[in-house]
């Protein structure tokens, strides 16, 4: 797989998503262009985060409880 275009970001704002988020990062995963994906997860209990590891290891994943901006802010973050 070719690496991620670092101008193009995926940032996904989760919260016991374990049931839905398979099926998006499942989904970017399969587009043609190569991109970064970072989940936040706010605080999830379901599990969230160990399915995106365990499925989506190239997936970063971020913790606490964020808002949008914040979330886009430690997005840029995890590039550098």
């Amino acid at each position: 797989m070719a690496a991620p275009d670092l101008r193009v970001a995926v940032v996904i704002i989760a919260m016991n998503a374990c049931e839905r988020i398979g099926r998006a990062l499942a989904q970017l995963s399969a587009l043609p262009e190569a991109l970064r994906v970072v989940v936040v997860d706010n605080a999830s209990t379901d599990g969230t985060a160990e399915l995106i590891r365990r499925r989506f290891p190239s997936c970063a994943i971020r913790f606490g409880v964020v808002g949008v901006e914040e979330a886009a802010r430690r997005s840029d973050r995890a590039r550098t």
